[in-house]
C-alpha cells in the first residue's frame, strides 16, 4: 500500500517538476518569445499577405494580356493577308504591260512558253502567301503556271478527287470572266488525293495588252501561308484559318477537329468578330475571329489554351520563391534581432553552420538565385526581341513606302507616322553605308531631329545602291517655311563630324500626302546624283541647273536616268515614251528638237558609263545618227531594256555573295552568347530588315532558327561524344541560362539533355 503510493507521489513529483521547468523557461526567455511573435506578426505576415495579393494580381493581368495580344495577332493576320493581297493587285497591274504574257506570244514557238513562264515565276516571287501562280485566258485550252504548261482539264482535275470530276472547279473560273465588278474571287480547294493542293484560290481577271482576258490565280496554301506569316524562324503552335461564310478556304491546322466541333462553327457563323474558349479535339483553344466587310472572308486564329496561360505554372513559381525568399529574409532579421539580445540564439546559429561559417543548407538559396537569373535572361530576351520587332516594322513601312506601295493605317500608327495636317519629304545620303552611322549614331541623330524641331523621323536603307534614307513629317502642313533644309543641314553636319568624308546629300520634293512619299524620294536621289559632295542639294535646284534650253523636258530625263540606274525596266520605259511625246508637243523647231535629241543621247551614254553597263560602239553609231525620233526612240528603248536587265542581274550576283559572307559571319559566330539580330546586322552596316531578308533567302530560314539549329546540333555532338556537364555544355553553345537551354532542347529533340547523355551508348554519333 505504501508502495503504491510511493509510486504515485513519485510520478506526480515528475511532472510537477517538468512543468516547473517548462515555467521556468518560459518566464526567462519571456522578451524572447514575445520578440518572436512580434516579429511574425508585424513583419512576416504582412509581407506575405502583400505579396500573395500582389503576384496574384499580375497573373490576372499578365493572362489577360497574353489574351489581348492573340487578338493583336489576329489583326496582325488580317492587315497581312490585305496586304499580300493589294501586293497581287500591284502584279495584276505590272502584268497587264508585259508582251510576253500575250497568248498570241506563247502560242508563237515553244520557246516562248518557257518565257512566259519565266516572267510569271518572276511575278509571283513578290507574293509570299501564295505557293504557285497560274494564268488562264478566256477561251484557250490550256493554263500557265511557273513551272509548267498544261490543259484546263488536267489544270482542274489536280485539285478535284476524282480524275473526271474536274468540270466543277473548271466552270468556277469560267463564270469569274462573266462577272461585270472585276473583284477577287476566292475558291476553296479540297483535295484528299493530295493534301498539297489544300488550300484557297485568290481569281483576279485581269487584262494584258487591254484586249486579252486573262485570269490570274494566286494558290494559297497551308504551307506557304504558315511560312509567309510566322516565317521558317518561327515555331508556333498557333493555328490559322480563313473562311467564307461556314465554308473553310484554308487552314494551317493539321486536322479537322475545327470544323466538326459545333461550339467552334457557331462561332464563326455568328456575325462580326468574336473570341472565346473553345474545346476541339480534345484540346482547349482560345479562338479569336475578325470578319472582314471588304473581302468577306473571316479570320481564325486559334491558340492552344496553356500557351495563352504558360505564364500561369512561371507565376506561382514566382509566387513560392518570392514567398520563400521574403521568408529566409524575415527568418533572418529575427533570428539577428535575437542573437544582438540573446546569446542562447548563437549556439543554435552554429549548429547551422560548418566551420567555414557557411550554411550546409544551400539547394534552396541556390535554387531561388537560380530562378532570379533565369527571369533576368528571359526578360533581356524578351526585350530585345520587342525592340528588333520595332525596327523591323519601320523598316518594312518604309520599304513599302518608297517603293510606292500601300501601307495600312494602322501600321501607319505603329510607327506614329500622322496621316492629317502633316507635310513629308524625303533626305537621301549617297555614302558607304557600312562606314557612314553606327546603330547608336543613328539612334542619336534621330532624338536630336525629333527633339529639336518637333516632327516624326524614320531612317531606312538602300544598302546595295548606298542610300541612308530619312522620312521627315512635319506634323502641321505649311507652318514650317525652310524645315526641310535646316534638318537636311543638321545631317550633313553629323555624318560629315562622324568621319565620312564622300556623301552627297539631296532632298525631296514636299507632300501632303504619305502615299506620295515616293515621288519624295526619287526626286531626292535625283538632288543628290546632281549635287556636290559634303553640300546640301534641292530637288528644285537640280532641275533648273540641268538645262537652259526652252522646253527641255528637264524632270522627266531626270527621272529616267534614275530609272535606269535602279534597273526598272518599266518604269524607265514609260518615261521615255513621256519624253518624246513632250518634245513632240512642245518643240516645233526640227533644228532645236533634233539639238534636244542629241543631248539626251549624250546624258544616256554618260550614264551608263557610270553604272558600268557601257553602250557599244555600233548603238551609239545608230543613235547618233537616227533620222527620225521614232528611228531613236526604238534604239533607245532597246538599250534600256538591255542596261536594266544587267543592272538586275549584277544586282541579283551582288547579293548572292553578300548573302554568302553574312552566312559565314553567323557560322563563325553562332555559339556566341551575345550574338543577335541587331548585332549582325550592325555589323554589316545593314538595317535588320535588309540583313534578315538577305540571310533568310540564302539560308532557307530565319535567323534565329538558324542559330538555335547550329547550337543545338552542337550540344548534342557534345552530349554524345564528351563527358561534359549539361551546364558547361549550355556555356559552350552559346546559353548563358542553363534551365532556358533544356527546355529549347527539349522541345527540338523531345528530350532533355540528361535523357539523352543517359542512354548516349546506344545513340550513334554520326547521326
Amino acid at each position: 500500500m505504501y508502495g503504491g503510493n510511493d509510486l504515485k507521489y513519485n510520478n506526480n513529483k515528475e511532472v510537477r517538476e517538468n512543468t516547473g521547468s517548462i515555467k521556468r523557461i518560459m518566464s526567462r526567455y519571456q522578451m524572447l518569445w514575445r520578440m518572436l511573435l512580434t516579429v511574425v506578426l508585424l513583419i512576416c505576415t504582412p509581407i506575405l499577405i502583400v505579396n500573395w495579393m500582389t503576384l496574384r494580381n499580375i497573373y490576372a493581368k499578365t493572362e489577360q494580356q497574353n489574351r489581348e495580344m492573340q487578338y493583336k495577332d489576329t489583326t496582325q493576320f488580317v492587315n497581312f493577308f490585305l496586304s499580300q493581297q493589294n501586293e497581287m493587285r500591284q502584279l495584276i497591274y505590272e502584268m497587264r504591260y508585259d508582251s510576253a504574257l500575250m497568248p498570241e506570244t506563247v502560242e508563237a514557238q515553244k520557246y516562248n512558253v518557257l518565257k512566259a513562264i519565266d516572267e510569271l515565276k518572276y511575278y509571283g516571287r513578290a507574293v509570299a502567301s501564295a505557293g504557285e501562280t497560274y494564268l488562264y485566258y478566256r477561251g484557250r485550252d490550256y493554263v500557265i503556271s511557273t513551272k509548267s504548261q498544261f490543259r484546263r482539264e488536267f489544270f482542274a482535275n489536280s485539285f478535284t478527287m476524282d480524275y473526271k470530276d474536274y468540270t466543277e472547279l473548271d466552270q468556277q473560273l469560267t463564270e469569274v470572266f462573266e462577272l461585270v465588278d472585276n473583284k477577287i474571287r476566292y475558291i476553296g480547294i479540297e483535295n484528299p488525293r493530295n493534301g498539297l493542293y489544300d488550300g484557297m484560290l485568290v481569281c483576279i481577271p485581269a487584262r494584258i495588252k487591254d484586249n486579252h482576258d486573262s485570269l490570274v490565280m494566286f494558290h494559297i496554301t497551308s504551307v506557304s501561308l504558315r511560312e509567309a506569316y510566322f516565317g521558317q524562324s518561327v515555331s508556333s503552335a498557333a493555328e490559322m484559318m480563313i473562311f467564307q461564310g461556314e465554308k473553310l478556304m484554308v487552314s494551317t491546322a493539321g486536322s479537322t477537329a475545327f470544323t466538326e466541333s459545333e461550339e467552334f462553327m457557331a462561332l464563326i457563323t455568328a456575325e462580326g468578330g468574336g473570341s472565346g474558349d473553345i474545346e476541339c479535339g480534345g484540346a482547349e483553344f482560345f479562338v479569336t475571329k475578325i470578319y472582314d466587310s471588304g473581302t468577306g472572308l473571316s479570320f481564325v486564329m486559334a491558340a492552344p489554351l496553356e500557351e495563352v496561360l504558360e505564364t500561369e505554372s512561371g507565376v506561382r513559381s514566382a509566387v513560392n520563391v518570392t514567398m520563400l525568399f521574403s521568408g529566409v529574409i524575415v527568418v533572418v532579421l529575427a533570428a539577428l534581432a535575437i542573437y544582438i539580445n540573446y546569446r542562447p540564439i548563437g549556439v543554435a546559429v552554429k549548429k547551422l553552420t560548418t566551420k567555414n561559417g557557411e550554411l550546409r543548407e544551400k539547394g534552396e538559396l541556390n535554387a531561388i538565385m537560380d530562378t532570379l537569373d533565369d527571369a533576368m535572361s528571359q526578360n533581356e530576351i524578351m526585350s530585345r526581341t520587342i525592340s528588333e520587332r520595332n525596327e523591323m516594322v519601320g523598316d518594312f513601312v518604309m520599304q513599302r513606302l518608297l517603293a510606292g506601295k500601300s501601307v495600312s493605317d494602322r501600321d501607319l500608327e505603329i510607327v506614329r507616322i500622322p496621316q492629317r495636317d502633316s507635310e513629308f519629304f524625303i533626305i537621301t545620303l549617297i555614302t558607304q553605308i557600312s562606314s557612314a552611322l553606327t546603330t547608336d549614331m543613328q539612334e542619336q541623330l534621330l532624338i536630336s531631329i525629333e527633339e529639336g524641331y518637333s516632327c516624326r523621323v524614320l531612317m531606312t536603307q538602300s544598302f546595295f545602291e548606298g542610300q541612308l534614307i530619312l522620312l521627315v513629317s512635319t506634323g502641321s502642313a505649311g507652318q514650317h517655311s525652310g524645315l526641310s533644309g535646316c534638318i537636311a543641314k543638321e545631317v550633313l553636319d553629323f555624318v560629315c563630324e562622324s568621319g565620312t568624308e564622300k556623301v552627297k546629300l539631296g532632298v525631296g520634293t514636299t507632300e501632303s500626302r504619305i502615299e506620295n512619299i515616293r515621288s519624295s524620294y526619287l526626286s531626292s536621289v535625283i538632288a543628290a546624283d546632281q549635287g556636290d559632295e559634303r553640300t546640301v542639294s534641292f530637288y528644285e535646284q537640280a532641275v533648273q541647273n540641268f538645262s537652259t534650253f526652252e522646253n527641255y523636258p528637264s524632270e522627266k530625263v531626270l527621272m529616267f536616268l534614275q530609272y535606269i540606274k535602279q534597273g526598272n525596266e518599266a518604269n524607265a520605259l514609260a518615261s521615255l515614251d513621256e519624253i518624246f511625246a513632250h518634245i513632240e508637243k512642245r518643240v516645233s523647231s526640227w533644228v532645236m528638237e533634233r539639238f534636244i535629241y542629241y543631248d539626251i543621247v549624250n546624258m544616256f551614254i554618260k550614264n551608263a558609263n557610270r553604272i558600268g553597263q557601257p553602250v557599244p560602239d555600233g548603238e551609239i553609231g545608230r543613235m547618233m545618227s537616227f533620222t527620225n525620233a521614232s528611228e531613236l526612240k526604238a534604239t533607245m528603248a532597246d538599250m534600256t531594256a538591255e542596261i536594266c536587265g544587267q543592272v538586275r542581274r549584277q544586282r541579283d550576283s551582288n547579293d548572292q555573295q553578300m548573302a554568302q559572307v553574312i552566312v559565314g559571319y553567323v557560322d563563325e559566330n553562332c555559339l556566341n552568347q551575345d550574338i543577335s539580330l541587331d548585332m549582325a546586322a550592325d555589323h554589316f552596316g545593314m538595317s535588320i530588315y535588309t540583313f534578315s531578308t538577305l540571310f533568310k533567302r540564302t539560308a532557307g530560314v530565319g535567323f534565329r532558327e538558324y542559330i538555335v539549329r547550329k547550337r543545338l546540333e552542337r550540344a548534342r555532338e557534345l552530349l554524345l561524344t564528351t563527358d561534359m556537364t549539361v551546364k558547361s555544355i549550355a556555356a559552350e553553345v552559346g546559353y548563358g541560362d542553363v534551365s532556358y537551354f533544356i527546355r529549347v532542347f527539349k522541345n527540338n529533340f523531345g528530350e532533355t539533355p540528361t535523357q539523352l547523355k543517359s542512354h548516349r551508348s546506344n545513340v550513334d554519333p554520326a547521326q
